[in-house]
C-alpha cells in the first residue's frame, strides 16, 4: 500500500487508466523510509472515475474531505441543507452532478489529486476517462473476448485476498454471466438470493444452482421496517447519519430495525453497473425508435418519471435543468450518439445512484463490471447492438453453457409457472402473526409487505406530524398538494421522501 501511495503521488495516470474503480488513497510520505522533502505532505486520492464517495468542504475558515458526511459536524462544521439538491435527490433518486444534499459541500471529481501541506491545499484532475470511451478500433468478436477477459483477470487478482465471498445469483443477465466466470476458477463461493419464493428471481435462482450442482440459500428474512412509530424515526434518522440522505430511499426505514448495531459485513459480489454491457438507458428511452437528436428529452422523462407530483414548479424545472447538464457532461469527451447515453449510465447513474447503494453496505463489495477493460470493450462494439446483451451472452455461454437456454427473469411471465418451466421454491418459513392493526405484514407474490398500508399505519403519524410542523421540506415540496395527495391516496404518493424530509432537520441538530 506503501508502494501504490508513493506511486500515485509521482504520477497517478497510468493507474488510474487500469485501477478498477471505486478506490480513495490518504498517503503522507512521512510513513515511508528516505520521505525526504515531501515528509510533511499528504496526498488525497481518488479513482479515475469519482466512484469513491469523497465529499469536500470549504468554507472562509475550514477545508475538509471524508467519506462520511456526518463526520463533518465532528469539527464543528453545521450542515446546511441544499433544497434544490434534495427536490433532485428525491425526484431522480440520487443527488446528481457534485451535488451532496448539503451546502458548501461537493463530491471531489473524477481522477482528483489533492496534495496538502501546512502552506496549501492544490488540487489536479487526471482524465483517464476518455481513455476508456474512446478505445482502440477491435473488431467485435475482440471486444467481447476483451470483456470476457477482463472479468476473468479480475477475479482471477481478487479472489487471491479472499476466502469464501457472498455472491448474489438472482434471475438476472448481470449475476448468471459473473457466477459462470466464477464457476471456471479454481476458488470457493457461496451463493445466495434475496426474496419470497413466488418471485421469477427466486424460481430461476433455485432452477440455475440445480443445474451447476451449487447450493444457493434463499434470504427471505428480514428486511421489515420497524413495527412502531419510534423505531421508524429512529432507522430513518440512523439511515441518515450513516449516509447523510444518499441510501436507497425505501431502505432508509429498514435501516437497522431489527439490531443496534452495523455488523462487519462480508466479502460481497454483485453484478452492479453490468448495464454497461446492456445499454441500459439506450433500452429505457427507446433510442432506437428516436432519431440522436431527440435522446435528451427522452432521457429527461424516463429519470424524471418517480417525480413526487407535489414537487414544486419551480424545483422541477431545476431538476430538468440538472439532468440536462449531466447528460451534457458527454460532450466534454467528444461523445456523439448513442455514446451519450452509455456516458450518463457511467459518469451520473453508476457513478451517483450505484456508489451511494453500495456504499451503505457494510463489508467489501465487489463489482466487477466496473473494471476499465469492460468499459472499452462495451465503447469499442457497434453500440446499436448492445441492447441485444451480447456482452452477459457471449460470457454465459463461452463458460456456463448449460445455463444459456435458462430463462431470465426479464423474459419470465406466469405461463412458465404454469407449465412447469419454473418452479415454485418451498422454504421452511415461520409463521407471522398478524393482527387486525397490522395488516402492512400481509405478504404478496412479489412483496413482502404493503408499504402503503404501513404508512397509513405505522408511519401515519409521523407524515401528520410533517403536514403540521412544516419546515425544511416545505421549500421543494408543496404542503398543500403533498396533503391532497395524501387524502385522495393514503401511503401511496412518495411518503418516504415527506418522511426522510421531516427528520432531516431534527438529525442535523442532534
Amino acid at each position: 500500500m506503501l508502494g501504490l501511495g508513493s506511486a500515485l503521488a509521482r504520477d497517478p495516470d497510468p493507474l488510474l487508466r487500469d485501477l478498477t474503480p471505486p478506490f480513495s488513497r490518504i498517503y503522507s510520505p512521512a510513513s515511508a523510509a528516505g520521505a525526504g522533502d515531501d515528509a510533511e505532505v499528504t496526498w488525497v486520492h481518488n479513482d479515475g472515475l469519482g466512484q469513491a464517495r469523497l465529499f469536500e468542504y470549504e468554507d472562509d475558515k475550514v477545508w475538509a474531505v471524508t467519506n462520511r458526511i456526518f463526520a463533518l459536524q465532528a469539527l464543528g462544521i453545521t450542515l446546511e441543507p441544499d433544497p434544490e439538491a434534495w427536490a433532485a435527490r428525491f425526484a431522480i433518486s440520487w443527488f446528481p452532478l457534485d451535488l451532496t444534499g448539503y451546502k458548501r459541500v461537493r463530491l471531489v471529481a473524477p481522477g482528483t489529486r489533492i496534495r496538502i501541506s501546512e502552506h496549501a491545499i492544490e488540487h489536479s484532475t487526471h482524465d483517464v476517462i476518455s481513455d476508456w470511451v474512446h478505445p482502440p478500433a477491435r473488431s467485435r468478436d475482440d471486444c467481447l473476448d476483451l470483456a470476457l477477459e477482463s472479468l476473468r483477470a479480475f477475479f482471477g487478482e481478487t479472489m487471491q485476498s479472499w476466502d469464501q465471498p457472498s455472491v448474489g445469483l438472482s434471475g438476472g443477465w448481470d449475476s448468471r454471466a459473473l457466477v459462470s466466470v466464477l464457476r471456471n476458477l479454481d476458488t470457493d463461493f457461496s451463493l445466495r438470493v434475496r426474496g419470497n419464493p413466488g418471485r421469477y428471481d427466486v424460481m430461476i435462482s433455485t432452477e440455475l444452482s440445480r443445474i451447476a450442482d451449487l447450493h444457493v440459500r434463499v434470504k427471505n428474512e428480514g428486511g421489515y421496517p420497524p413495527e412502531d412509530e419510534a423505531g421508524l424515526r429512529r432507522s430513518l434518522g440512523q439511515a441518515l447519519v450513516w449516509q447523510g440522505g444518499h441510501m436507497s430511499i425505501p431502505k432508509h426505514k429498514t435501516f437497522l430495525a431489527r439490531k443496534n448495531y452495523l455488523d462487519g459485513g462480508v466479502v460481497n459480489v454483485m453484478g452492479q453497473h453490468g448495464g454497461f454491457g446492456k445499454a441500459d438507458f439506450a433500452v429505457k428511452t427507446k433510442a432506437h425508435e428516436l432519431r440522436p437528436d431527440q435522446y435528451e428529452e427522452a432521457l429527461v422523462k424516463v429519470v424524471l418519471k418517480a417525480t413526487p407530483p407535489f414537487t414544486r414548479r419551480a424545483m422541477q424545472e431545476r431538476v430538468r435543468d440538472l439532468i440536462v447538464e449531466s447528460y451534457r457532461a458527454a460532450d466534454r469527451y467528444g461523445l456523439e450518439g448513442l455514446a451519450r447515453l452509455h456516458f450518463y449510465f457511467m459518469h451520473e447513474y453508476t457513478r451517483r445512484w450505484a456508489s451511494a447503494t453500495l456504499s451503505s453496505q457494510p463489508g467489501l463489495v465487489i463489482a466487477p463490471f466496473l473494471n476499465p477493460d469492460f468499459i472499452r470493450a462495451c465503447y469499442g462494439y457497434p453500440l446499436a447492438e448492445i441492447p441485444a446483451k451480447p456482452f452477459h451472452s457471449h460470457v454465459t455461454r463461452a463458460l456456463a453453457p448449460d445455463w444459456a437456454d435458462v430463462i431470465y427473469e426479464d423474459q419470465a411471465t406466469e405461463d412458465d409457472v404454469a407449465s412447469g418451466r419454473l418452479k415454485p421454491v418451498k422454504l421452511k418459513r415461520r409463521k407471522r402473526r398478524v393482527h387486525d392493526d397490522d395488516t402492512w405484514k400481509l405478504e404478496r407474490a412479489h412483496k413482502k409487505y404493503s408499504g402503503s398500508r404501513y404508512w397509513t399505519t405505522v408511519g401515519h403519524s409521523l407524515v401528520r406530524e410533517a403536514f403540521e410542523v412544516g419546515g425544511i421540506w416545505t421549500t421543494f415540496f408543496d404542503p398543500d398538494e403533498a396533503r391532497r395527495h395524501w387524502q385522495e391516496q393514503p401511503g401511496k404518493v412518495s411518503p418516504d421522501a415527506i418522511a426522510i424530509a421531516h427528520v432531516l432537520p431534527s438529525v442535523l441538530g442532534g
